[in-house]
């Protein structure tokens, strides 16, 4: 005999849900503009953010602390665009005769040539001015989501502001 009066799902399943749904609403476009920032193409950068966001969902119960989501979905996002980045590079190696495909931009770009200008930068150095620009992260978050000592950090970020200025021909 089947109790029908059994839930299907955990009950805490909804709260899970709930939670997700917040985190989605609160962080999902800060998430999209970092992940462009490193990748440069709108679509990859949404299917990244929406491949971390699927990953917080099934790993949610080995979560210390639900308040550390958005910390590990920042994290997250960094390190997947690094995999899409190596996934490019080799199949461009690849099929180097063929051209990539173009980028589809955001609604509000800055200016073409600062976005250039940041794409050239060293991959710490990038994603270091990403985070703490337009992630709006400290250093000690920055730190903690690239695994840095907080000094390194402030490292890059300092030769990051000179290569750009440099780049730009502004006064650092």
């Amino acid at each position: 005999m089947v109790d029908d009066t059994t839930p299907a799902e955990p009950a805490a399943a909804p709260e899970r849900a709930d939670a997700l749904d917040r985190l989605f609403a609160s962080e999902w476009s800060s998430l999209v503009t970092t992940a462009y920032w490193l990748l440069g193409d709108q679509r990859l950068a949404e299917e990244t953010v929406q491949d971390a966001f699927v990953r917080l969902a099934e790993s949610w119960d080995t979560l210390r602390d639900p308040m550390s989501a958005p910390a590990w979905l920042q994290r997250a996002v960094v390190n997947l665009s690094r995999s899409s980045i190596r996934r490019l590079i080799t199949g461009r190696r690849i099929q180097s005769g063929q051209r990539a495909p173009a980028a589809v931009e955001p609604v509000e770009l800055p200016d073409p040539d600062l976005i250039d200008a940041v794409r050239r930068l060293a991959r710490r150095q990038r994603e270091c001015i990403v985070l703490r620009f337009y992630g709006d992260l400290t250093v000690e978050q920055i730190a903690d989501t690239l695994d840095l000592s907080a000094g390194s950090v402030k490292t890059h970020l300092h030769r990051a502001l000179k290569n750009l200025a440099t780049d730009l021909g502004t006064p650092p």
